[in-house]
């Protein structure tokens, strides 16, 4: 008698990865921390000019480049998260890309603590 075996095969089909929603986040992120990094370590009494927009630094309260760099490393923070939780969730394992995003997701959740610390202190 002969046996015929089944060859299993499993096809899986991959859906690209739609990542606007991460990369609005991060962007969003890494720009709200340059201007309150930009901010912070301007001259005391000069003109801060962005887009044609100019400010008295010494006019602005010191609440709005601590607000935005705690702002900018939350929001980078959950850029970095959700790509890298996307990327896991497609791959099933850990890839240099996977681990990268997630270390700069830790890095953004380090520096929005750090200036919460220095801002609330």
């Amino acid at each position: 008698m002969t046996m015929l075996r089944e060859d299993r095969r499993i096809e899986t089909t991959v859906r690209p990865i739609s990542r606007t929603v991460e990369q609005i986040a991060a962007g969003l992120g890494v720009l709200a921390a340059a201007i309150g990094a930009w901010m912070y370590h301007g001259p005391i009494d000069g003109q801060l000019t962005l887009f044609g927009w100019e400010w008295n630094v010494a006019e602005i309260h010191e609440a709005w480049p601590m607000s935005l760099l705690v702002f900018g490393g939350l929001m980078v923070t959950v850029g970095f998260g959700l790509l890298s939780r996307k990327m896991f969730l497609r791959d099933e394992e850990y890839s240099p890309p996977i681990v990268v995003s997630a270390l700069l997701s830790a890095v953004g959740l380090v520096v929005a603590a750090i200036y919460f610390l220095i801002w609330a202190l």
